[in-house]
């Protein structure tokens, strides 16, 4: 059996700018959302976001940033910020 380990830190909120963040920050964000944006691209005139935000993808590998240099960076934005660490294991027989 294979698995593989995916692990998001994903960031949001009403007041997030998402795009200071990503200026400042040394992560490159997966997935980035603004608040007054549609919620889906295929219904542009459908429900809007009501926060800002973003997914970031850690991952282990040479080159990038080990998840306990996380603190620093983070902890300028965390005023008013909703964080969460999601680690996701996927399994192949």
């Amino acid at each position: 059996m294979t698995s593989w380990v995916s692990c998001f830190l994903r960031a949001s909120g009403r007041h997030f700018n998402v795009d200071k963040f990503i200026g400042k920050s040394q992560f490159v964000p997966c997935h980035v959302y603004r608040k007054g944006e549609p919620l889906l691209r295929s219904r542009p005139y459908g429900k809007k976001n009501s926060r800002s935000g973003l997914n970031i993808k850690i991952v282990r590998k040479e080159g990038q940033i080990p998840i306990r240099k996380l603190t620093v960076p983070l902890s300028n934005f965390s005023n008013g910020i909703d964080w969460r660490f999601d680690v996701c294991v996927d399994f192949v027989a």
